[in-house]
């Protein structure tokens, strides 16, 4: 798991991102899929995030494409990583996937997460998850990330509903 050192402290907005970085320090489970965060900010109040993951052969199922739990895994990291951009710590309430393409050995896929809206202590994410072509550079230490995914295939797509846990 990375967290390139070019990403911003704090969101566009002024949001200090401390929480999402301790957060994402300790989520062994994301470390262990090699899960790297891209890019991460508000936009207009709403959690964003970017990140990217390389399928190895320990993702790959009997039938030689990714597992979709490993898929599932991922979106729902990226979901916390977007649904935490407010500096209070959300959880997930309920989430579903829809998978569209498989993918396999060696596939970069890359997740956009975007908050649709908030209202109250509830919350509603879109991670939307694509293959990137063979070749393509995927940015490091701060590298601008592509902005235009819409032509690369799109693999899956996972909702999730969170909630803000109470301020202590």
């Amino acid at each position: 798991m990375t967290w390139h050192d070019g990403l911003r402290a704090t969101t566009t907005d002024g949001t200090d991102l401390a929480h999402v970085r301790s957060m994402w320090e300790i989520d062994g489970a994301s470390a262990h899929l090699g899960i790297e965060v891209l890019d991460l900010d508000r936009v207009e109040g709403l959690g964003r995030a970017v990140a990217s993951m390389t399928i190895t052969d320990t993702m790959v199922n009997g039938h030689g494409t990714t597992h979709g739990g490993m898929v599932f895994t991922f979106c729902d990291s990226v979901f916390a990583l977007t649904c935490n951009t407010s500096g209070v710590t959300t959880v997930a309430a309920h989430c579903d996937i829809d998978f569209l393409a498989a993918t396999q050995l060696g596939d970069v896929l890359v997740a956009v997460g975007t908050e649709r809206f908030r209202w109250g202590r509830n919350g509603m994410t879109d991670v939307v998850v694509h293959r990137a072509p063979a070749g393509v550079h995927l940015p490091s230490g701060g590298d601008p990330v592509p902005q235009d995914l819409s032509a690369w295939p799109v693999v899956a797509v996972f909702t999730g509903r969170s909630k803000a846990l109470p301020r202590r």
